[in-house]
């Protein structure tokens, strides 16, 4: 299968449906647009035909309102209109014309029907307020001008076609000029007629938008049309019906242009149908138009192919960009690398994605992370637990020892003074068993003790009191063993005046503790250097002892319970193991830094206690943070 990238896929689809699109919209228009043209004109008309029936049925109107109908219905509709009386003559249609004022306040109405030089006319520009001068054929009689031969307009009078033929003076008029076509006027009437001048201004004006509609084409397309009708109907190839809209085609037989004909029936108040109204609109040519509008697509289309296609390219590349990114980051991120994030450029869809991409990655990173070292924990945890496991047996052997020597010593001895052996010694084994007793009785009162501390429900009994006071006292209930041993004690201090805030009671604990262990440990004849000094808010206590150094595996697991350096069974040189431990936990709850080093001569442990400067809040909000 050929990969092809996102982009190139983006484009080609693009591509294809706007020039689709194109296509469809340039081959409908071309091969629909003269049918939708024609239904639309057809449809408009109808409607605009029966519309205005109706009005001139119901509003009953009067001659002027009815030709100020007729004409607004031609300018509305581009069409010519008309109303016919009972004989089929027309009876109303359109007429147009202005008013002009003469300079006695005569107010003289002029035509503007069956105009010949619609040109000229229309660079006229008339206006309301425009004065003009126009030279007419005047009815002396009915004192109302009947033809108008010129206008004079901006002191440029312009020609008149008289009879078919144009006045020298129109032969070389400039523009401006309108000329009106003139019925041949008889003898008769020529007595009655008047050539005259009549000067004023213009204060009414009623010209249609379409000029052309004042073209005496327009009056011979009308009458023409009309003519054919009534030719239909004696071919009986047209009915008129009452209510019923009559259309035919009427093709100029002066253009062969197409024309669309309305005639619809109106009835006067007896309810009779005696009167039409009847309209014409050409059609116009528009397949000419089609014609020229395929030549033009063909180059258009090129164009437009060429214009969608770089489009196309921008828009792919654009919309495929962010994926492109994301698609990187997401492989990136099936890799285990979740150190690259995706830019986030906008707000919208690719952007939340982007953003959701970006929250997916890191939180895959840091559950990730946190996996790695819940693993790690979970590893470390194991092999505390295999070590507390090897730490249980080893503690359970050493209580069983323990407790079995004693109870075995307590059992010898109390079946001798039973059976009253060596009676002169009963006093002897009465102390043996008794101090038996003793040290089953220490033993379980230390893990009873660890247990309370460990558990953090014991509660320090904090004051201030003098460090080397306790540590003399420690120093001299200790003096028998130091003395078997004949061991070597030195105490260095900074005075004895050293006052330390803490639990008396379990720091003495503590330091009975480090003591008597550094006195098991230390060789024959060996020594053991006590050093306390004053450090900032703190006092440091160290115990070093010569003899054997602490192997590095066995220094780090030194302070925790059941553990014992020295592997054998003797009390008097390995202890239970659960000294240290005790200690560990009372200088945690006294927020002590301590510990135990490997030094020259042997092993030295030392912890801190904090002075009186440090105050007992202080002191407590330390111990608080410490216990959790």
């Amino acid at each position: 299968m050929i990969k092809r990238s996102v982009t190139f896929k983006l484009f080609i689809i693009t591509l294809l449906s706007f020039s689709l699109f194109l296509g469809i919209f340039m081959v409908g228009q071309t091969l629909f647009y003269k049918s939708f043209y024609l239904y639309i004109k057809k449809s408009k008309l109808e409607n605009s035909i029966e519309k205005f029936s109706m009005m001139y049925e119901n509003e009953k109107w009067d001659s002027e309102a009815s030709t100020r109908n007729v004409n607004k219905f031609a300018v509305q509709n581009n069409s010519q209109i008309a109303i016919l009386d009972e004989n089929e003559d027309i009876k109303f249609s359109p007429a147009y014309g202005i008013v002009v004022e003469t300079m006695d306040k005569t107010k003289l109405k002029i035509l503007l029907n069956n105009i010949v030089y619609l040109e000229g006319f229309q660079n006229l520009k008339l206006t309301l307020g425009s004065q003009i001068e126009v030279e007419d054929i005047f009815h002396d009689k009915l004192n109302q001008i009947i033809y108008l031969s010129s206008i004079k307009n901006d002191n440029v009078t312009t020609g008149a076609l008289i009879e078919g033929t144009l006045t020298s003076t129109s032969q070389t008029t400039i523009p401006q000029q309108a000329v009106i076509n003139k019925e041949l006027i008889t003898a008769e009437m020529s007595e009655l007629l008047s050539l005259k001048k009549i000067s004023g201004k213009i204060i009414a004006l009623d010209i249609p938008t379409q000029i052309s509609q004042m073209g005496s084409y327009s009056r011979g397309l009308l009458e023409s049309s009309i003519d054919y009708w009534k030719g239909l109907q004696l071919l009986n190839k047209i009915k008129i019906e009452p209510g019923k809209t009559n259309q035919f085609h009427y093709n100029n037989p002066l253009n062969g242009m197409d024309n669309i004909v309305f005639v619809r029936p109106v009835s006067k108040e007896n309810g009779t149908s005696s009167e039409y109204v009847f309209a014409i609109s050409s059609l116009q040519p528009v397949g000419e138009a089609v014609d020229v509008l395929r030549d033009y697509y063909f180059y258009a289309f090129l164009v437009a192919l060429l214009f969608i296609a770089v489009m196309a390219l921008l828009f792919s590349k654009i919309l495929s960009k962010p994926f492109i990114k994301m698609n990187q980051v997401a492989t990136r991120m099936a890799n285990l690398d979740f150190s690259e994030e995706v830019p986030v450029k906008s707000m919208d869809e690719f952007g939340n994605m982007a953003v959701s991409l970006n929250r997916l990655s890191k939180n895959l990173g840091t559950s990730l992370n946190e996996l790695k070292i819940a693993n790690e924990q979970l590893q470390r945890d194991i092999e505390k637990e295999k070590l507390l496991e090897v730490m249980r047996k080893e503690f359970v052997a050493s209580v069983s020892h323990e407790l079995k020597t004693p109870l075995g010593i307590i059992k010898g001895f109390a079946e001798g003074v039973k059976d009253h052996i060596a009676e002169h010694k009963r006093e002897h084994y009465i102390d043996v068993i008794l101090d038996e007793i003793d040290n089953m009785n220490e033993l379980v009162l230390d893990l009873l003790d660890l247990a309370e501390l460990e558990s953090k429900s014991y509660k320090l009994d904090l004051g201030c009191f003098p460090i080397m006071d306790l540590i003399h006292n420690v120093k001299d209930r200790l003096t028998k063993p130091i003395n078997e041993k004949k061991l070597k004690l030195n105490l260095e201090n900074e005075g004895e005046d050293l006052k330390v805030f803490g639990d008396l009671r379990r720091l003495e604990q503590v330091i009975t503790n480090i003591l008597s262990n550094a006195i098991r440990h230390t060789y024959y004849e060996g020594f053991i250097q006590i050093n306390v000094q004053q450090i900032q808010n703190s006092v440091c206590i160290s115990v070093e002892n010569s003899g054997k150094q602490i192997g590095d595996d066995d220094l780090k697991l030194i302070w925790d319970r059941f553990y014992r350096a020295e592997k054998s069974r003797d009390r008097k040189t390995g202890g239970t193991g659960l000294g240290l431990s005790i200690v560990k936990n009372i200088l945690e709850m006294h927020g002590s830094k301590f510990g135990v080093e490997n030094t020259k001569h042997g092993v030295r442990f030392y912890f801190t206690l904090t002075s009186p400067s440090f105050t007992s809040l202080d002191l407590q909000k330390q111990v608080n943070l410490v216990l959790g």
